[in-house]
């Protein structure tokens, strides 16, 4: 095994100062029921995956001897300390497209449209309608399926600073709004609608 791509312990992904996602099951807000979810420690390359050596290897963009993880996942059920395993980070151009699956395929999109003027400025711009109404950042939540892949965070950055993200599993995929509901003050601004998934 490449010393360079070898699985990390938790001293040792610390000092790396670099992404780590640990999985999660969280309870959904409106189900009550546990979901898997989990966050990121730090911001991810923008608009690209992170892959395992295996998976980048299958998909037509193998790792190279010299190239440094972009990141780590932990791995539970990993029976030593070792249970960080490097992540490496592919954009869609370099991945054989008829080998994506549909999970990894809405990732990279969303990560692509969240990086650029998609996702990204649809978000800010929901957060900007909220506070211009008086209502603080900490006060926000971004509502969103928990089938969406940026549920998986537990915060995004916008340009006002870090955003709850809250899995909602009555929400349909692809559609999120930025919710205000502390105390009996309800406000909502909407990030995705229902009908612009159909073109609407």
């Amino acid at each position: 095994m490449n010393p360079l791509h070898r699985w990390l312990n938790k001293l040792e992904v610390a000092s790396r100062g670099i992404p780590v996602f640990v999985p999660r099951q969280v309870k959904d807000e409106v189900s009550g029921e546990w979901v898997w979810g989990g966050r990121w420690n730090m911001e991810r390359p923008i608009g690209d995956i992170l892959l395992g050596i295996k998976r980048c290897g299958e998909l037509g963009a193998a790792v190279a001897d010299d190239e440094p993880p972009a990141g780590y996942i932990y791995a539970a059920k990993t029976k030593d300390q070792f249970r960080y395993m490097p992540l490496f980070s592919r954009a869609f151009e370099q991945l054989e497209e008829d080998k994506l699956t549909e999970l990894e395929r809405t990732a990279i999109e969303l990560r692509q449209s969240y990086a650029g003027y998609g996702m990204r400025s649809r978000i800010d711009r929901a957060v900007e309608s909220l506070i211009n109404q008086g209502y603080t950042l900490d006060r926000l939540k971004l509502v969103i399926s928990p089938f969406d892949p940026i549920a998986a965070d537990s915060e995004i950055r916008t340009d006002f600073g870090m955003l709850t993200v809250a899995q909602d599993i009555m929400v349909p995929e692809g559609v999120s709004y930025v919710l205000q509901n502390t105390g009996n003050d309800r406000a909502l601004a909407w990030v995705k609608r229902r009908n612009e998934l159909n073109g609407g």
